[in-house]
């Protein structure tokens, strides 16, 4: 007699293996052609956050008076003044370019003095490479506040001097600067709207309007 086995080997069917692969080849497609449509989207734009920046650094326009008439003012950057040593007081410099002209001024609370023997005087300074030039003869306005406007010249660069620096001076014909009575330093800031025009509407003294 011959031994029979009690069971068959299977063999595998043809074509599963096939739609199985055609299947997975439908979806890689499917992948694909969704990726291509993303890249393609058009991406929402980003906030413009540099428009903030920008009307922080550059101020908008301001209408203030001036010799009784109106006066734009654009670009006034400001600095403060605060004393040194044992000296009291303190004040606000600005400096603007206006007509392509360097302007510079000064405002200041400072001790009264001998106006015969004494007087305050500005000086602005540039650290890289050191140098310092003086602005001028400090004057009183109505309110007996201490103020200066220096005009540049046209031809020179003014941008690097940021430091301003107030010293009290003997009339004694040196023009080294002597003891320093405030300082402070340009570094960015702005005026506010009524700011500004306080400190120009008190700002310059009696009879200057005439002069200029």
């Amino acid at each position: 007699m011959n031994y029979q086995p009690t069971y068959q080997r299977s063999t595998p069917k043809r074509g599963s293996g096939g739609i199985g692969t055609v299947f997975i080849l439908m979806i890689l497609v499917a992948l694909f052609v969704y990726a291509v449509y993303e890249f393609r989207r058009p991406k929402a734009e980003p906030a413009p956050l540099m428009a903030t920046i920008e009307d922080v650094m550059k101020p908008s326009p301001l209408l203030v008076s001036v010799e009784g008439n109106s006066k734009e003012i654009v670009d006034v950057e400001k600095a403060d003044l605060r004393a040194v040593f044992e000296s009291d007081g303190q004040g606000v410099a600005t400096r603007q370019i206006e007509d392509g002209i360097y302007f510079h001024t000064v405002k200041a609370s400072l001790p009264a003095i001998d106006r015969e023997r004494y007087f305050y005087e500005g000086w602005l300074v540039r650290q890289v490479p050191y140098n310092y030039f003086s602005t001028g003869e400090m004057f009183t306005n109505n309110l007996s506040e201490f103020v200066l406007r220096f005009e540049g010249d046209p031809r020179g660069a003014y941008d690097n001097y940021t430091q301003v620096v107030i010293t009290l001076e003997l009339r004694d014909d040196n023009p080294d600067p002597a003891d320093h009575v405030l300082e402070g330093e340009f570094i960015g800031q702005v005026f506010e709207k009524a700011e500004a025009r306080e400190y120009w509407d008190t700002f310059y003294p009696p009879g200057l309007e005439e002069e200029e």
